[in-house]
């Protein structure tokens, strides 16, 4: 997006605030990075903090930055402010990004850890704020009191706003504001307006994909919203009342009619221990996940993962949240043969979903039973593995050995006469004299893959043609250089 496409969006944006959501309806936000100098950091490239802006431009966050105090201070009228996703942490104090101008738009930032995540100060007016995930602040997005001045037409949109101690929006003293399809959760007051002035918290009812994947747009998501939706619109039949000092309500609150699924990742074999795990996806928070493995209900379950933010396609910002976390259970010692298990999983709104029945085979490692050298330098291995057929259950097995402080690796061969796997070193009269150090590895078609101990053996002078190393030259040399012959001419 290049900043004469951005600053067109802005006065689009601008202008449609009170024309309605949907005089302009931004499916996606491009994630591209700006196109840079290689030579020196441009003016409207912001890789530090603290950060003043007084100069109208398309501004972009580069990278995840940290500050003691007040993060981007924007004074010019007409700004672009582009997060790209990187995140903006504070000490607590300050604000992440404060306004001070009008007809600025904050897109796709993260801001933590601060007074305020997003402030606007008094009389700054026909803002957009949007796509921006705001969390762990005291306020998330704090509309600050300046009477006789106050905030007019700004536009809070699509943001992801959690976690936030006072309030996730705090408004004392504005009016005329619209704050539609965002979505709070967690926060100590979602929404605080006790401005006693009409400010706007839901759109008529449209149709449209909304925060929560919906199908109609309308207002914002609460996590405390305990209202019924009994015609299953996805809207919430009573309103949401912002606070009680004030009149202010979002009818069309939205309201999760969608079940958990799952990013199913089955397999078809695995050892005698496993580590199951599953990633379960939500439109608004995944409440309880269970196992259910060889007919035992399992909820003991470890969480290895987790995540809450939008929906990127393809370097697409798209609008529907997505909480994603991944469960996990250990399984040791399991019986050879087929298991089975599926998982269930329940979001907020006691909707449950689950996987269709699924199976693996436990089938048994190889073992290395025994490791031997031969006089000639032949190496063999007894490599067994419980009710299979060795020659077909493995992959390759291979002999790893040392010489002069250098490793080499050679593929051993299986002999069905002796069932075992063998190789030679190199050729003795080059290492006569020296020692070796050998192992195994064997690795099955399941991905078993067994490591025999190291093992040292001295390599005897050279003794004419002793060539068995038994230290008499007799009828076995010759049969040595048969043996050996055969196995190294076709």
């Amino acid at each position: 997006m290049n900043k004469v496409a951005v600053l067109g969006l802005i006065a689009v944006l601008c202008f449609g605030v009170f024309a309605g959501i949907h005089a302009f309806s931004l499916n996606g936000v491009f994630l591209n990075n700006p196109q840079t100098e290689s030579s020196t950091t441009p003016s409207n490239i912001i890789d530090h903090l603290p950060f003043i802006i007084n100069e109208t431009d398309v501004y972009y966050i580069a990278k995840d930055l940290t500050v003691n105090g007040d993060g981007i201070t924007i004074l010019a009228n007409n700004t672009v402010l582009v997060g790209q996703g990187h995140t903006v942490t504070g000490n607590g104090i300050g604000s992440g990004i404060n306004i001070s101008a009008n007809g600025v738009a904050i897109i796709h930032c993260n801001v933590n850890n601060f007074t305020a995540g997003i402030s606007l100060n008094p009389s700054s007016s026909s803002n957009n704020i949007m796509y921006n995930k705001i969390y762990n602040n005291s306020r998330g997005v704090y509309f600050r009191f300046g009477y006789p001045l106050m905030q007019k037409w700004n536009w809070l949109f699509s943001n992801i706003i959690i976690d936030n101690d006072v309030a996730g929006l705090r408004i004392v003293y504005a009016q005329e504001n619209r704050i539609v399809n965002n979505y709070f959760r967690n926060n100590t007051r979602n929404a605080y307006d006790d401005s006693g002035y009409p400010n706007d918290y839901n759109e008529s009812k449209t149709s449209g994909v909304n925060m929560i994947y919906g199908p109609y747009i309308g207002g914002n998501y609460y996590h405390d919203y305990t209202g019924q939706d009994t015609d299953g619109d996805g809207l919430g039949n009573t309103p949401y009342r912002v606070n009680e000092y004030s009149d202010n309500r979002d009818y069309l609150p939205l309201v999760d009619i969608t079940s958990p699924h799952f990013d199913v990742r089955s397999f078809e074999s695995a050892s005698s221990s496993v580590v199951l795990n599953m990633p379960c996806i939500d439109n608004v928070q995944v409440d309880k996940v269970m196992l259910e493995f060889d007919g035992i209900n399992y909820t003991d379950l470890s969480k290895i993962d987790e995540s809450l933010g939008f929906t990127d396609y393809d370097g697409v910002l798209s609008v529907p949240v997505e909480h994603k976390v991944t469960y996990a259970r250990n399984f040791t010692n399991l019986s050879i043969g087929q298991h089975l298990y599926r998982w269930f999983a329940n979001d907020t709104r006691n909707q449950w979903n689950s996987t269709e029945l699924l199976s693996f085979n436990v089938v048994a490692a190889p073992v290395i039973n025994s490791v031997d050298v031969s006089p000639v330098l032949k190496v063999s291995a007894n490599v067994t593995c419980e009710g299979s057929s060795i020659s077909e259950l493995m992959d390759c097995v291979t002999l790893h050995y040392k010489v002069d402080g250098n490793w080499f690796a050679i593929n051993m061969t299986y002999d069905q006469q002796t069932s075992l796997y063998s190789a030679w070193t190199t050729e003795y009269n080059q290492i006569a004299g020296k020692t070796i150090q050998y192992y195994i590895v064997a690795e099955d078609k399941n991905d078993n893959t067994v490591i025999s101990e190291t093992f040292t053996h001295q390599v005897p002078d050279s003794v004419g043609s002793d060539l068995n190393r038994d230290g008499i030259i007799d009828i076995f040399d010759i049969v040595a250089v048969a043996l050996r012959f055969g196995e190294t001419i076709p």
